[in-house]
């Protein structure tokens, strides 16, 4: 009795039309029959034309095969969809499968496609995306093929208002205004109910039980361990899931804290290592810098006489403006001080406010004034280090997607330093 040994195939493939293939081992003398059928509407493949059709003709059907390869050209879905191939040994002419049976049913599985978005968040930032990827949730994307979000000086967006100080770089390069920043400020967010805290409801305790553990991963932060948006409770400090217990559903935690049953607990998966765990999606970042555009203001009231370090003046607007960045204008006298001018305080009250008034003050540096050679009004003061104009520019390249769709934030105050108005 002739045998056949083996099916050889993927079982899961990508959204895009492609040729499968399916390698058939066996007895050189074995002999079976094709067929192949879609689980969306259950239309039947036609060998001859290679396409799915309604009718049921023998060209639906491959007679007397031999072992070897048999092709299948499946067409694009972006929503997925099955294949069933089944192979009938042919019994009377003396071939059965390895097993002694003789139907076999191979399920190829088309996976959704599926969309990621990143977007760029953090205190004083309004969520910004900075861009979208639409693929299918497969884990064999060549190094060609891999999805990127491309940043181009890409501006993330600051929220405007008269207590805007800018932000400053965490990690500068060649000056003040230029940096770098790394993948670990990418996080993934998720929220869990808490059961029961089973030390008692609102008493100080290091676990909790859970109705559902899904994308829950040893290492995730605990954010919030009470409500949500703005009325949201963070843990007194850094806590992390230390371990889960999937039978009895109980997550411990790095701290104690006073978990309240009923309550939403909010996690962040940080970094790749731990997104790619939660929700299995493979995230690389290269070329990742980030530049603040000049900022600038200018002199509202003409000096006539000589500023000294530790004076104020005022100015045309403090936007983006923050405590500890320099300065550079005409008539800054650096002479008698090694240190570099800085900005040792903003007052936005001051001379109408911080959209287009306000006052800073000046220190390890004068600015020389006298009446016959003041320092006009308008003159204009560059300031390097702060500023409400972030850009990110890098590729955000994927060689996994998850299964469904997903929000991947990049969190700004891992790569950015919110600007204050005193030291």
């Amino acid at each position: 009795m002739a045998k056949i040994k083996n099916i050889i195939y993927n079982d899961q493939i990508s959204s895009s039309a492609q040729n499968v293939v399916l390698n058939v081992t066996g007895d050189e003398d074995a002999l079976f029959s094709v067929s192949v059928v879609r689980s969306s509407d259950s239309r039947n493949y036609n060998f001859d034309s290679a396409t799915f059709v309604t009718t049921t003709t023998s060209q639906n059907r491959l007679e007397n095969l031999s072992p070897g390869e048999i092709n299948i050209e499946v067409p694009a879905a972006s929503g997925g969809d099955t294949y069933t191939v089944t192979l009938i040994a042919n019994v009377h002419l003396g071939t059965t499968f390895s097993d002694d049976t003789f139907v076999r049913n191979t399920v190829i599985t088309q996976l959704a496609d599926t969309v990621v978005t990143f977007t760029a968040t953090g205190a004083g930032f309004t969520n910004t995306n900075v861009g979208q990827i639409t693929a299918s949730a497969y884990n064999n994307f060549s190094v060609n093929s891999r999805p990127v979000v491309k940043m181009d000086k890409k501006q993330i967006t600051v929220t405007e208002g008269n207590e805007d100080l800018g932000f400053f770089i965490q990690n500068t390069t060649i000056d003040s205004n230029n940096g770098e920043w790394n993948s670990d400020a990418f996080y993934w967010e998720t929220t869990e109910a808490i059961v029961t805290n089973p030390a008692g409801d609102g008493v100080s305790n290091n676990a909790v039980t859970v109705a559902d553990l899904t994308s829950l991963v040893v290492g995730m932060t605990l954010v919030f361990h009470k409500g949500t948006g703005l009325s949201a409770v963070a843990p007194g400090s850094a806590t992390e899931i230390s371990s889960i217990d999937t039978d009895t559903k109980t997550i411990t935690f790095s701290t104690n804290v006073a978990f309240e049953d009923g309550e939403t607990m909010t996690f962040r998966a940080f970094g790749p290592r731990l997104i790619r765990r939660a929700i299995n999606i493979g995230i690389k970042l290269k070329k990742s810098t980030i530049v603040l555009d000049q900022t600038t203001t200018s002199v509202d009231d003409e000096l006539t006489s000589n500023v000294t370090s530790g004076a104020s003046i005022n100015v045309n607007g403090t936007g983006g403006i923050g405590v500890g960045a320099t300065i550079r204008m005409r008539g800054l006298e650096k002479s008698e001080d090694a240190n570099a001018a800085v900005i040792a305080a903003v007052d936005i009250g001051t001379n109408g406010g911080g959209l287009t008034g306000g006052a800073i003050t000046i220190e390890n540096c004068k600015i020389k004034a006298s009446s016959s050679r003041p320092v006009r009004t308008g003159t204009t003061i560059y300031v390097d280090g702060s500023s409400n104009k972030v850009f990110l520019n890098g590729d955000i390249i994927v060689d996994r997607l998850p299964a469904a769709n997903q929000v991947v934030y990049i969190d700004m105050s891992k790569i950015t330093t919110q600007g204050t108005a005193s030291w």
